[in-house]
Formats: C-alpha cells, sequence, structure tokens
C-alpha cells in the first residue's frame, strides 16, 4: 500500500513505495506470489481494513487471513528474506504451486451430445435440444454445466462461462 504521491515516494528514498523492489522478487520467484498495490488515498477502507498505520506497508493474505508483512519502508535487503519467510509459511499450509501468468486454463471441450444440445437451442429446436442434453448427462452425470443448462437467452459462448 503505497501514497500515489511523487513527493511522498521521494522522501522514502526513492523505494517508489517498495514497490520496484517487491516486482523484482515477484519475477525471480517465477511465481511463487502475486503482488497487487492500493492507492491509499484512493481506498482508504482498504487501509482501514488491514489496520495500516504507515505507508508503504505490505500484507500477505494465506489462507485468506491478513499476515502483516512491514510497515515503513524496508531495507532492500531485508525484503528477499521477508518473502522466504512467507512462502515457508504458504508451504506449512500445503501452499507450493506457482502462478504461471498465463491465459486463464483452457476449458474442456464439449462431449458431442452437449455441443449437439447447445446447437439445437441455437436453432431454436427444443425438442432436439432436450433429447441431446439427457444422452449427454448420461454420459457425464456429474456434469454440472449441463444439469444447470445454458440459462435463458444464452448463447453458444455463453454456456461455457
Amino acid at each position: 500500500m503505497c501514497r500515489s504521491s511523487p513527493s511522498f515516494s521521494r522522501a522514502l528514498g526513492g523505494i517508489d513505495c517498495a514497490g520496484r523492489p517487491l516486482e523484482s522478487l515477484v519475477v525471480k520467484s517465477a511465481g511463487s506470489f502475486q503482488l497487487a498495490k492500493v492507492d491509499v488515498d484512493a481506498a482508504p477502507e482498504i487501509v482501514q481494513a488491514f489496520r495500516v498505520s504507515r505507508v508503504p506497508a505490505a500484507v500477505a493474505l494465506l489462507q485468506g487471513q491478513p499476515l502483516p508483512l512491514f510497515e515503513g519502508a524496508p531495507a532492500e535487503a531485508e525484503l528477499g528474506p521477508l518473502i522466504d519467510q512467507l512462502l515457508a509459511a504458504a508451504a506449512q499450509y500445503g501452499i507450493t504451486g506457482r502462478l504461471d501468468g498465463a491465459q486463464a486454463p483452457a476449458e474442456p471441450a464439449l462431449s458431442a451430445h452437449h455441443a449437439a444440445g447447445l446447437a439445437a437451442l441455437e436453432a431454436r429446436d427444443f425438442a432436439k435440444a432436450e433429447e441431446e442434453f439427457e444422452l449427454a448427462l448420461k454420459e457425464e452425470p456429474g456434469n454440472d454445466d449441463i444439469k444447470r443448462g445454458p440459462g435463458p437467452g444464452a448463447s453458444h459462448a455463453q454456456s461455457r462461462r
């Protein structure tokens, strides 16, 4: 969390709200953690929620719980070990994955009957759609998308979201 004012950043010794060193660690970590910045002037409710009294500040979210990392400008040499401790704590909870920064995972391909049901809906052939969806449910009884259906006015593309 930081102030947006350039003079405030200069007052912190050019640390730029601790962002640049942390951004460098994000890159070096190859997706072990993610950095989000909050402009405290634009979002004072976040500052209040995390009970931040000085900026820059960093708060990690681990298992959905806030974990204060620092308030005030940390020495750049302290950030690496701090992040290492955070990742070690995450590993204790079984959180060891990496963000790959790539696109969202590809959606699984639709079964032939599911796709045919959607196509029949688009063609407004409701009897055929019902028949195809019933067959699709027999093939994939646990598929909640088929059970739920595409919703009112949904197209083929919308039903897959």
